[in-house]
């Protein structure tokens, strides 16, 4: 488990430095659960919160279940957020494989 931990905490690090160079404030992430990781960032009167699905290439990331896509939309209404999925692939070195995949959960 400590190689899949150490896999989501890259693909957080990276999705967090992303939405700062588009001019987002990161004031959250993590849901408290195992290998769950949502993160929150705003930008004005925008809020987001992107769910982080991480693999090491050359595998792709798992698709999330249904229910876990539920629980963000129900945290992303709840604070008032737009509901985001992001998908990335690393290397070991914790280097990102472009591109970053993003999709409106709806």
């Amino acid at each position: 488990m400590q190689t899949s931990r150490r896999m989501g905490n890259m693909g957080e690090s990276i999705i967090a430095s992303f939405l700062r160079r588009k001019g987002y404030a990161v004031s959250q992430w993590g849901t408290g659960s195992e290998g769950a990781t949502d993160i929150k960032a705003s930008r004005g009167d925008k809020s987001v919160l992107v769910q982080v699905r991480t693999s090491y290439f050359p595998a792709e990331p798992d698709s999330a279940p249904r229910e876990e896509t539920n629980r963000v939309l129900l945290r992303a209404a709840w604070i008032g957020a737009e509901a985001w999925q992001a998908n990335l692939q690393v290397f070991r070195d914790g280097t990102l494989v472009p591109p970053i995949q993003w999709r409106r959960v709806l």
